[in-house]
C-alpha cells in the first residue's frame, strides 16, 4: 500500500500534467483556429476585391465590344450602302443622259453581278435596241424624204403633162367647134 500511493500520486501527477496539455493544447488550437479565421477573412475579402476588379474589367471588356461591334456594324453597314447607291446613282446618271439628251452612246461600264448589274444590262441593251431603232427611223426617213422629192418630180411632170394635155384638149374642142361651125355653114 505504501507503494500505490506513489504510483497513484504519480498518475494523478501525470493525469494532471495531461490535463494542462490538453488544456494549453486546446488554447493553442483555439488561438489556432482563431488565426485560421483570420487568414480565411483575409483571403475571402482578398477574393472578393479580386472578383469585383475581375467583375468591372470584365464589363468594361463587354463594353467594349459592344462599342467596336457597333462600330463594325455601322462600317459593314455603309459599305453595303454605298456598294448599293453608287451603282443606283451611275445608272441614273445614264438613264438621264438617254431621256433628257437622247445620247445612246453612253453605257455602264462593268455592271456587276447582282440585280442592280442585271439591270444596268437591261439598260444597255435597251439603249442599243433604240439606237438602232432611231437608225432605222432616221434610214426610212431619208429613203421617205428621197421617195418625197421623186413623186414631187413625178408630179410636177404629170402637173406639167395635164397642162399640156388641157391645152391639147382645148386646141381639139376649138378645132371641133370650128368644124362644126364649119359644117353648120356647109
Amino acid at each position: 500500500v505504501g507503494y500505490v500511493v506513489p504510483v497513484i500520486d504519480q498518475l494523478e501527477e501525470q493525469e494532471r500534467q495531461a490535463v494542462l496539455d490538453i488544456n494549453l493544447s486546446s488554447e493553442k488550437i483555439g488561438a489556432a483556429i482563431y488565426l485560421l479565421r483570420e487568414v480565411i477573412k483575409k483571403e475571402v475579402e482578398v477574393a472578393r476585391e479580386g472578383l469585383t476588379e475581375s467583375t468591372d474589367m470584365a464589363w468594361i471588356g463587354l463594353l467594349t465590344a459592344s462599342l467596336v461591334g457597333v462600330i463594325l456594324a455601322i462600317l459593314i453597314a455603309l459599305y453595303i450602302a454605298r456598294s448599293v447607291v453608287n451603282p443606283v446613282e451611275r445608272l441614273m446618271i445614264l438613264m438621264r443622259s438617254v431621256s433628257e439628251e437622247g445620247d445612246f452612246s453612253h453605257r455602264m461600264d462593268d455592271p456587276g453581278e447582282d440585280e442592280i448589274g442585271e439591270m444596268a444590262e437591261a439598260l444597255n441593251l435597251m439603249s442599243n435596241n433604240l439606237a438602232s431603232m432611231i437608225r432605222e427611223i432616221n434610214d426610212n426617213a431619208l429613203s421617205l424624204e428621197a421617195s418625197s422629192t421623186e413623186l414631187s418630180a413625178i408630179a410636177g411632170q404629170i402637173s406639167t403633162s395635164s397642162d399640156s394635155t388641157v391645152e391639147r384638149s382645148n386646141s381639139v374642142a376649138s378645132a371641133a367647134e370650128e368644124m362644126n361651125v364649119n359644117m353648120n355653114s356647109v
